[in-house]
């Protein structure tokens, strides 16, 4: 299925689960207490759970880190409510997943600021006590703006 971001190429997306409707994505941000970002919200409705086209992406320190897939708000496996609430207690204040890499790590939105941020946040650094995740880049759209096949 395709969906396309303002402001990027269009994106090929493998594998998403059936489309959602607002209530979905009403029923997350009441738990979070945010509103999610428009640009995701936007993509998520039709691709939810999907693997995109092209993948990797660069961080600081870190090449070809990969989104795996966009975590889904629906179905028994890989939903959004339930990642969050397994790794909430390891990741800071008002930092929620959103996509998740083949290795337990997650992209997640940081709405510590005055707009959400894309950051990443490494299982292995948290379980050795450091839970800041590192910033990729301002907003959803950048992400896929920066996603590449390797």
């Amino acid at each position: 299925m395709i969906g396309s971001q303002p402001g990027t190429q269009e994106m090929g997306w493998k594998w998403p689960q059936p489309p959602i409707d607002q209530s979905a994505i009403s029923r997350i941000e009441k738990l979070w207490n945010v509103q999610l970002p428009r640009d995701y919200v936007e993509c998520v409705k039709q691709n939810h759970g999907g693997h995109p086209d092209r993948d990797c992406f660069d961080l600081a320190g870190r090449k070809q880190a990969v989104l795996n897939r966009l975590l889904a708000f629906t179905g028994k496996t890989g939903r959004i409510d339930l990642f969050w609430e397994i790794i909430q207690d390891r990741l800071p204040p008002r930092v929620f997943p959103f996509a998740s890499d083949p290795a337990g790590n997650y992209l997640c939105f940081d709405y510590r600021g005055k707009t959400p941020k894309v950051v990443f946040w490494d299982h292995e650094r948290a379980g050795r006590g450091i839970v800041e995740p590192t910033q990729v880049c301002e907003s959803f759209t950048d992400l896929l703006k920066l996603l590449y096949k390797p």
